[in-house]
C-alpha cells in the first residue's frame, strides 16, 4: 500500500497552524542523513572543491566574471509524507422495499435526488392475482405447519397408541435382524448369487467390446430391408388411393346441385369427420328422395376419402417401423459410448465389491453402525413406553404457539391485500427505522429523529411539538398532519417501514422496478445513496441544517504503518485530474485483515480506513482511484536552506557559505535536521532568517 514516495513541497497544503498537525513529532536535531541527505553531500562536496580552489574566500573564481548562484535562508515547514491508493465513493446505499405485496403505483426516476419528506413509493395493495396467490400459499403453508405442530403436541401430551408401540417394536426387530445378519456367517447361497451377478456384469462388459455376432447384424439389416420394402408398398398404395379420392371428388363436384358445399377445392380432401357426417346426411336425403345415383356418388366420395386416410396412416406406421429397424441396426454396429463403457465397468466393480464384502465379512465400522441403529430403535421404543419429558412438552408447546402466530400473520397479510396503499417517506437521520412508533413506544433516539424532521417540515401547527426522545400526543398530532398532507389515513402512528432514515439528501440508484410491477415483500425496489450528510440543530424553535458531503475514500493501510494515522488525522486527497482536496480519517478498522501467502507474494496484513472528504468533489470521480497523502513527519517553522547549499568540511561536518552585504562570503558551521522537498533544516550560531547563501 505504501509506495514510499516523499512530499509534499514546502508550500504543501499541510500547515502547522491546524490542530491535527500540532501533535506531529518533530525530528531530533543532528539525526542521521538518509538517502536524500547523501545525495546532498555529494553535491556539497563538489562545491567545497570549487571554493577551496579560490584560495582567498572573498571573491569569485579568478577564471570567471560570473557571481555564484544564491538563495535565502527561510523559516518554513518541512514535511515528509507517504502516499497510498484509495477509492472515492459515497456511503453505503440504503435499500427501499415494501412490507406487503402489491403493485407499484408511483416511484421516483432513477438518478433524481430526494430530500426530507419526499414520497419514496406508493404500492397499491389491490393486489394482482400473483400476489394474492402467493398470500394464499403462505396461509396454506402456515396451516400445514400448525397441523404438524398440533400433531407433535398431541403425540407428546397423550400416551402412545398400540400402533406406535408396534411400529417401534418392529423397528427394533428390524435393527436387530440387520445386526444379526452382519455377525452371522455368509451362506453358500449368498456367495453363489454374488458370483453369478459378477459373471453377468463381466459378460455384459465384454460384449460392449466384442460387438454383436454376424447373425444379429444380418438379421437387423434384413429387418431394415423389409421395412423399406413395406414402406415403399404403402406409399404406392397411398398414391393410388389419392388418385381414386381425387376422381371421386371430381364426380361428386359434378353433381348439380352439390349436396354439401365447400368440398371441391384441392385443400378440401381428405374429408374431415365433420364433412363425413354432413355427407352421410346428404346420402340419407338422396335415398329418401329416390335419387340413388346421387347417393352412390356421395358414398363413393366418402369411401375414397376413408381409403386414403387409412393408406396414409399405414405409411406413418411403416415409416416408424423403418426408423426403429435402422436404430436397432445402428445400435448393433456402432461402438459403445464412453458412458456405456463406464456404466458397464461400474457394474463389474460393484459386483466385485459385493462378492469381496461377503468373503471378507463385515467391518468393525459396519458392526458399530448396526449396533448404533439398534440402540436408537430401542431408545425410541423406551421413550414411547416412558412418555415425553417435561422439556419436550415445553418445546412442543412453543412450536405450537409459534405456528399459531405465523398463521395469524399470514391471514393478516391476506386481508391486508384489500387495505390502503402502502407508502414510504424519506427523512434524515443516523438511526435506522427499526420499529413502529406510537404513544405507547418506549423513548428512543429514533423518536427524536422523527420529531426533528417533522419540525423541519413544518408539521407543528399548534407549536406544541417538543424535540425529545418521547412520542407524546403532540408528536402523534404532527404525524397525523403529515399523513393528511400525503392523502393517507391520519392514524398519528408510524408503522415500521413507512419512514426511511438516511443521513441526508439521497440519490435514487439501482432502480429495479417500474410502475405496474408486482412487489414481493422485502425485495428491494430501489436504493438510496446519500450524497450529503446533514447535522440538524434546533435554534430558536427552527431547524438549521448543516450539510457536508457524504463522499468518502476507502483505502487499506499496511499493518506495519498503522501508527501513522488516527481517527481525526488530516490527509490530502489527489483526484485523477490533479485536484487536491482535504480529508479527515473517519474510521480505522479494529481487526486486521490477514492475506495468506501465495506462490507469487508473501503473507501480508492491513486495516481498512475510511476518510471523509472536507469538501464535495464532482460525482464523475465516483469509483475512481485516488492518491491519499499522509504526513508522517513535520518540522514546523524551522530555519532551512536548499540541500545544494551544504558544504562538506575537510575536518568533518557541514557549513553554508553566507554572502555578506558587501559581497564577501564566510563559512558558518551548521548541524542538519530534517531533509524534505530539496530543503534541509539547519542549526548553527550566527544563522538568521533572510541570510543569503551560495548554491551551485
Amino acid at each position: 500500500m505504501n509506495d514510499g514516495s516523499k512530499g509534499p513541497a514546502p508550500d504543501s497544503a499541510f500547515s502547522p497552524d491546524g490542530d491535527p498537525l500540532s501533535a506531529v513529532r518533530r525530528p531530533r536535531r543532528g539525526r542521521t542523513i538518509g538517502v536524500i541527505a547523501v545525495t546532498a553531500v555529494v553535491v556539497g562536496a563538489a562545491c567545497v572543491t570549487w571554493w577551496i580552489g579560490r584560495g582567498d574566500g572573498q571573491e569569485a573564481d579568478a577564471g570567471t566574471d560570473e557571481l555564484p548562484s544564491t538563495d535565502v535562508i527561510r523559516v518554513r515547514d518541512l514535511t515528509e509524507s507517504t502516499r497510498i491508493d484509495g477509492v472515492l465513493a459515497y456511503e453505503d446505499a440504503e435499500s427501499v422495499s415494501a412490507s406487503r405485496p402489491g403493485v407499484v403505483v408511483s416511484i421516483p426516476e432513477e438518478g433524481v435526488i430526494l430530500e426530507r419528506g419526499a414520497l419514496l413509493f406508493v404500492v397499491d395493495e389491490e393486489a394482482s392475482d400473483q400476489a394474492r396467490l402467493a398470500a394464499q400459499q403462505r396461509v396454506t403453508s402456515a396451516r400445514a405447519s400448525l397441523a404438524a405442530a398440533q400433531v407433535q403436541w398431541e403425540n407428546l401430551t397423550e400416551p402412545p397408541g398400540a400402533g406406535d408401540i408396534a411400529s417401534a417394536e418392529a423397528a427394533v426387530a428390524q435393527a436387530r435382524d440387520a445386526l444379526d445378519g452382519l455377525t452371522e456367517p455368509v451362506s453358500a447361497a449368498e456367495l453363489a448369487v454374488a458370483r453369478a451377478a459378477l459373471s453377468r456384469a463381466e459378460e455384459a462388459y465384454r460384449t460392449l467390446f466384442d460387438g454383436p455376432d454376424a447373425a444379429a447384424v444380418d438379421s437387423a439389416e434384413a429387418a431394415v430391408t423389409q421395412a423399406e420394402q413395406r414402406l415403399s408398398v404403402d406409399q404406392q398404395t397411398r398414391d393410388l388411393a389419392l388418385i381414386d379420392m381425387e376422381a371421386a371428388q371430381s364426380a361428386y363436384c359434378g353433381l348439380d346441385p352439390v349436396p354439401v358445399g365447400g368440398l371441391c377445392g384441392p385443400n378440401d380432401i381428405p374429408l374431415s369427420d365433420r364433412d363425413v357426417e354432413d355427407l352421410i346426411d346428404a346420402i340419407a336425403a338422396a335415398v329418401g328422395g329416390g335419387d340413388t345415383a346421387t347417393a352412390a356418388t356421395i358414398e363413393g366420395f366418402v369411401a375414397a376419402s376413408a381409403d386414403y386416410r387409412a393408406a396414409d396412416a399405414a405409411v406413418d406406421v411403416s415409416a416408424a417401423a423403418l426408423d426403429s429397424a435402422e436404430l436397432r441396426l445402428a445400435d448393433l454396429v456402432e461402438p459403445p459410448t464412453q458412458g456405456e463403457t463406464q456404466s458397464a465397468l461400474a457394474e463389474v466393480l460393484t459386483a466385485e465389491d459385493r462378492l469381496q464384502a461377503l468373503l471378507d465379512g463385515p467391518t468393525e465400522l459396519q458392526i458399530q453402525q448396526a449396533e448404533a441403529g439398534l440402540a436408537v430403535a430401542e431408545g425410541r421404543l423406551a421413550d414411547l413406553q416412558a412418555g415425553a419429558s417435561s422439556s419436550q412438552r415445553s418445546q412442543a408447546g412453543l412450536n405450537l404457539e409459534s405456528a399459531q402466530l405465523s398463521l395469524q400473520a399470514a391471514l393478516d397479510d391476506l386481508v391486508a391485500l384489500d387495505g390502503d396503499p402502502e407508502t414510504a417517506v424519506l427523512m434524515y437521520g443516523e438511526v435506522g427505522a427499526w420499529r413502529s412508533l406510537s404513544v405507547a413506544s418506549e423513548p428512543g433516539a429514533d423518536i427524536e429523529q422523527l420529531e426533528m424532521n417533522l419540525l423541519a417540515l413544518g408539521y407543528d401547527a399548534d407549536g406544541l411539538l417538543v424535540v425529545d426522545n418521547e412520542f407524546d400526543e403532540a408528536t402523534a398530532s404532527s404525524v397525523a398532519s403529515f399523513q393528511a398532507s400525503l392523502g393517507l389515513e391520519e392514524t398519528g402512528e408510524v408503522e415500521r417501514g413507512w419512514v426511511v432514515f438516511v443521513p441526508g439528501p439521497a440519490q435514487v440508484t439501482s432502480l429495479s422496478m417500474d410502475v405496474g410491477d408486482d412487489v414481493v415483500p422485502g425485495v428491494t425496489i430501489f436504493e438510496l445513496t446519500a450524497v450529503q450528510r446533514v447535522t440538524p440543530t434546533l435554534t430558536g424553535g427552527e431547524i438549521v441544517d448543516e450539510m457536508v458531503t457524504s463522499q468518502r475514500v476507502t483505502t487499506q493501510l499496511d499493518l506495519v504503518d498503522r501508527d501513522i494515522l488516527d481517527v481525526g488525522s488530516q490527509v490530502l486527497i489527489e483526484l485523477p485530474d490533479g485536484t487536491a482536496v482535504p480529508g479527515e480519517v473517519a474510521s480505522i478498522g479494529k481487526v486486521p485483515v490477514i492475506v495468506p501467502a501465495t506462490a507469487q507474494q508473501p503473507a501480508s496484513s492491513y486495516v481498512d480506513v475510511v476518510i471523509a472528504l472536507g469538501e464535495s468533489v464532482d460525482p464523475i470521480w465516483t469509483g475512481a482511484t485516488v492518491d491519499v497523502e499522509i504526513v508522517t513527519e513535520i518540522a514546523a517553522q524551522v530555519l532551512s536552506a536548499p540541500v545544494s547549499a551544504l558544504l562538506a568540511l575537510q575536518e568533518g561536518g557541514y557549513a553554508v557559505e553566507v554572502v555578506e552585504p558587501d559581497g564577501s562570503t564566510r563559512l558558518i558551521g551548521i548541524e542538519t535536521g530534517m531533509f524534505a522537498g530539496g530543503f534541509v533544516e539547519i542549526f548553527g550560531d550566527g544563522l538568521e532568517e533572510g541570510m543569503t547563501v551560495v548554491v551551485p
